[in-house]
């Protein structure tokens, strides 16, 4: 009874069916789409929602530029934690694995502190404080979000020391989590940290891979003119 192209037309940026399970991708405004559902939930609105015929939500192409274009910038993004790089195509969580979300890398922590992996402004703090949102000074929208189903720890074993509105430089601590607590209780430590929103001139380069100090330089973000 799934209907993805409706669940499509909502702005979800993917669907992902298995089994009796269902996953909805919204990304990092999925916070204020909690609010609004939960709102209208409370209400005990009893008619049934009325669907009008929505053309398909075309997909953006987030991580190509053109080759007839010329590089005119370089924007260097940081690791946030200690810890191994891997591709993003790595992460166990398959929304964050075709890169739904967005593109950039998952990293497997072997601290649990988490670091401004540049200058910018704190967008949102979720309010289970596993995921933080970031915009960098050149407006690159990004997500760091620590493990994976942490959203279900309802914030136990986080802390956070920022919160929205928020002006950070590199190296900055914004959360901390007990990574031991954390790794008995969810499927995988495995960390998204993802930019959210690139545009059809961006394109990110992963420069390395392997084990990283926080702020050791892990990929650009390549602008093209």
């Amino acid at each position: 009874m799934v209907k993805k192209d409706i669940l499509s037309a909502t702005g979800a940026a993917g669907v992902i069916q298995k089994g009796e399970g269902v996953q909805v991708i919204y990304g990092p405004q999925v916070n204020i789409i909690k609010s609004h559902l939960e709102d209208y939930l409370s209400s005990n609105h009893k008619d049934e929602a009325v669907m009008t015929e929505e053309k398909p939500v075309e997909k953006l192409n987030v991580t190509h530029a053109e080759s007839s274009q010329k590089l005119v910038k370089k924007i260097t993004i940081a690791s946030p934690m200690q810890g191994e790089v891997a591709p993003i195509s790595a992460s166990p969580d398959e929304a964050f694995a075709e890169k739904m979300m967005g593109d950039g890398v998952t990293l497997i922590p072997n601290t649990g502190d988490v670091v401004a992996p540049c200058n910018g402004t704190v967008e949102f703090v979720f309010d289970t404080r596993h995921a933080i949102g970031l915009t960098t000074e050149d407006g690159i929208e990004m997500l760091i979000h620590v493990g994976i189903d942490t959203v279900k720890l309802n914030g136990d074993g986080f802390e956070a020391f920022v919160k929205a509105g928020d002006q950070v430089k590199k190296g900055d601590k914004l959360l901390h989590f007990d990574l031991e607590v954390i790794r008995e209780k969810v499927p995988s430590i495995s960390s998204p940290v993802i930019c959210t929103s690139l545009k059809d001139n961006q394109k990110l380069v992963l420069l390395s891979c392997g084990q990283k100090h926080a702020g050791d330089d892990i990929f650009e973000i390549e602008v093209y003119q």
